[in-house]
């Protein structure tokens, strides 16, 4: 006979194993999407030329601000799916629906308002396009690659969905799919002579193509359907759109404290002075993509071990995460400081060599990241979602207000080091809260089995 604490145990096997496929997985396929974005750039490089390249990289990353039209919905899927997915399957089914008629409804919408206003935008003079072709092709090109990108919203949750019921594994892999597609497809256009509308739809095209496959393995991963009889997911849809609108307000202060970076290094020293910090920023950020990548794997599983009871589990999940966390950045930190100058000339030419300094600040700044994403990992997939709001709204009023106190004297070093400082504080407060809510759950575990 099977007892309970051999199900406990082999079950924590089966977490473990689970998140270090998809931590394996995730590495594979950030390298395969950093080569797929040096081939896409040299591809449009030499078939429409740098002016246009310049366009397509403007365009790409306003695109990427469409992501916060998920509403959080992303991270709330992780948290609430992680603890029900397995133990629960009438409710699973019901976050899944949720989150189809949330999203669904804001991609639709984006969508809908994208093809109506989006012609009155004057994308030339967004874009400053300055010759003619450049002109000529703002606005499509612009309006074409929103609106993909709109559109597809609503299948990228597939693969957080698989995150969710522990399967990032599987997502990952067919995100490296995706991205092969997607690349050959850009191949096959290029040569084709298409324009660059058209290429940039294509550039986008993976984030679809890997979402609809993802979602076929939602539905087989997902318990039986035929167990529910009725979804009601309209009563769910309020308390799991309030845990994604807090996530949303955690991650819209995250995105505005590190994108503000280039502007405060712009007043103290002009445009060419952001270069080197610019570089500084890429070469740390595979660092900050594998902390991401940790962090996916282990959030579903500590949300499933809440549910299971198994809090010795999530302490030591939580050890080996911080533990991973911390080699990545060891290991990358060594590998910055001996050949990060060397590899930054290479790369961007002798203008964009950052001093050791501006180095050293960059490498803190990737520290800290790993530590503020490992406690975002922690108290999210431990159901603890308002306390980092407040944790993450304290840490944006000192980055502001120190950063405006000393606008325009702030060197590039500086940034990272004010960077460091406002997220620092946030992971702070998170760690601390985090050790006081552990501490008190074991103890009340430890009073009912005593």
């Amino acid at each position: 006979m099977v007892s309970v604490n051999d199900t406990t145990v082999e079950q924590g096997r089966r977490r473990e194993s689970r998140a270090v496929r998809s931590v394996v997985a995730g590495v594979v396929f950030q390298a395969t999407y950093v080569i797929a974005q040096f081939v896409i750039l040299a591809v449009l490089f030499r078939s429409v030329g740098p002016e246009q390249l310049g366009l397509w990289v403007t365009v790409f990353g306003i695109t990427a601000w469409l992501n916060l039209l998920l509403l959080g919905m992303d991270r709330a899927t992780l948290t609430w799916l992680g603890r029900s997915a397995h133990a629960q399957p009438a409710t699973a089914w019901r976050i899944v629906h949720a989150i189809w008629l949330v999203v669904g409804i804001s991609s639709t919408t984006a969508v809908a308002a994208i093809v109506l206003l989006g012609g009155w935008v004057p994308w030339a003079k967004v874009l400053n396009a300055d010759s003619e072709a450049a002109i000529r092709l703002a606005a499509p090109t612009a309006l074409a690659a929103l609106v993909m990108m709109a559109a597809s919203l609503l299948p990228a949750m597939g693969g957080l969905i698989l995150q969710a019921l522990q399967r990032g594994g599987q997502r990952h892999l067919l995100g490296v799919v995706g991205q092969v597609i997607g690349v050959a497809l850009l191949l096959a256009a290029t040569a084709m002579g298409w324009p660059l509308p058209v290429l940039g739809v294509i550039i986008v095209s993976p984030i679809m193509l890997a979402g609809l496959l993802q979602w076929i393995g939602v539905w087989r991963a997902m318990p039986p359907r035929r167990t529910v009889q009725h979804l009601h997911a309209e009563k769910i849809v309020g308390p799991i759109l309030a845990t994604g609108l807090a996530m949303w307000v955690i991650e819209l202060v995250q995105v505005l404290m590190i994108n503000s970076g280039p502007l405060l290094v712009a007043q103290w020293g002009g445009a060419e002075a952001v270069v080197p910090y610019g570089a500084v920023y890429r070469l740390i950020g595979p660092l900050v993509v594998c902390y991401m990548v940790v962090s996916h794997a282990y959030w579903p599983a500590l949300s499933d071990a809440l549910a299971a009871r198994d809090e010795q589990w999530i302490v030591r999940a939580l050890r080996r995460s911080l533990l991973a966390s911390c080699g990545l950045w060891l290991t990358g930190a060594v590998g910055c400081l001996l050949l990060g100058q060397w590899f930054i000339a290479w790369w961007l030419g002798p203008m964009a060599v950052p001093t050791v300094g501006l180095l050293a600040a960059g490498l803190l700044f990737a520290l800290v990241h790993g530590v503020y994403y490992w406690s975002l990992t922690a108290l999210s997939g431990l159901n603890f979602v308002r306390v980092q709001v407040a944790s993450s709204v304290a840490g944006m009023m000192l980055y502001i207000l120190v950063g405006m106190l000393l606008l325009g004297s702030w060197t590039p070093a500086h940034v990272f080091l004010l960077q460091s400082a406002g997220i620092g504080l946030v992971a702070a407060v998170n760690v601390f809260l985090l050790r006081a809510r552990l501490r008190r759950r074991l103890n009340v575990v430890a009073q009912d089995r005593g």
